[in-house]
């Protein structure tokens, strides 16, 4: 984002009435236990899943990147039975997963750039134990692979309460691969939006994402058009609040990457004592705004659905300002690619509401089964 956008977003942010909305602020203080480099010796996640080996004769890798999963999680899975793999420039293998964090919707434009669907997971609902984390408040760890079992059965190796995280939540898991076995969407309401403000989607995407609307609709689901107050605030809402968690969160290692710099500023800016009320506080009443909303919608409906793309949009980031399970599906997905096509880096990003990754995993399965 330009200076001058920026400067005339603030301007815009500054002048909106977010009314009696309370700040959302960073749940718990920034601190660093995250970024010890060793796998757990008490974990309840561990000992959950050492009763039977849930991913026997999967392969799998843990994304090394800036927002990477530690030792932490390659214990989980290999306790499971995976075989962990090291793939070149980190693309994904055929019938590989794999696991990372997705704090800005990164993660879900990388798998899809290759046709895998991914999920992130509720914030809370997989530990966050020895992953790099600068942005606490957004990070979720995401799942991708090539179809929804494989991701039903990854999820449920790494979901759990684990008391090292002061994040993970006591939480119901679901019996994901449960959500599989039936197709049928009957009484599954679906909320979508009847335009999409500040998003221009091409013929192509328009008609594979209606496409995918009449595959839920020929399982029975019931589709609806609604109104979402606040959303299309949500990608610059979520970059000033990361921006200003980078800054509280800053140590040698973040500072010394160059592409850091300018959210560095950026938060610096925001949390200036004149302008911290004026746009930090006001940011966060908007999360607060955002999230509400969500919880408003998930009362009534199952999922949420939209358009995705792999450039920026409000609605792949406005999970992670809410906390919220979202699902993104490829149009094209792996095995409808032939070897050296180009893939229409576009999908569908679903939303559910806390803890129903099961409604998220119903959907996906069911549009496989009804259109490739």
């Amino acid at each position: 984002m330009s200076d001058k956008i920026k400067k005339d977003y603030l301007e815009e942010l500054a002048e909106l009435d977010t009314g009696k909305a309370q700040p959302l602020y960073h749940p718990y203080p920034v601190i660093n236990i995250f970024r010890e480099d060793k796998p757990l010796e008490e974990n309840a996640v561990k000992e959950k899943i050492e009763e039977e080996k849930l991913l026997s004769g999967m392969k799998g890798f843990v994304c090394d990147t800036s927002f990477c999963v530690k030792p932490q999680i390659e214990n989980m899975l290999e306790q499971e039975g995976a075989k962990l793999i090291t793939p070149e420039d980190e693309v994904i293998p055929e019938d590989a997963f794999v696991v990372a964090m997705d704090s800005d919707a990164s993660f879900l434009k990388y798998a899809i750039a290759q046709g895998y669907a991914s999920l992130k997971a509720t914030y809370g609902l997989v530990s966050r134990y020895g992953m790099y984390i600068d942005t606490p408040s957004l990070a979720q760890p995401a799942v991708a692979a090539k179809n929804t079992a494989m991701i039903a059965s990854v999820l449920q190796a790494v979901a759990g309460v684990d008391n090292k995280d002061p994040m993970s939540r006591d939480a119901y898991i679901y019996e994901y691969m449960e959500a599989l076995k039936d197709t049928d969407l009957s009484g599954m309401k679906i909320a979508i939006l009847e335009e999409f403000p500040n998003m221009k989607y091409s013929q192509d995407e328009l008609g594979y994402y209606n496409r995918i609307l009449d595959a839920f609709e020929a399982k029975g689901a019931d589709i609806e058009t609604v109104q979402l107050d606040w959303i299309e605030y949500a990608d610059k809402v979520h970059e000033m609040i990361a921006a200003c968690e980078k800054v509280m969160d800053a140590d040698e290692i973040i500072m010394s990457l160059e592409e850091e710099e300018e959210a560095l500023a950026y938060g610096s800016y925001l949390l200036k004592e004149e302008n911290y009320e004026t746009y930090y506080l006001k940011a966060l009443k908007l999360r607060s705004l955002i999230k509400d909303a969500y919880d408003m919608l998930f009362r009534e409906y199952a999922l949420f659905v939209v358009p995705y793309t792999s450039g920026q949009d409000p609605y792949s980031v406005a999970a992670n300002l809410a906390g919220l399970p979202a699902m993104t599906i490829p149009f094209e997905p792996y095995d409808s690619v032939e070897e050296d096509d180009e893939i229409l880096e576009a999908g569908i990003h679903m939303i559910a509401g806390t803890n129903y990754e099961n409604n998220l995993l119903k959907a996906a399965y069911a549009y496989e089964q009804e259109v490739l």
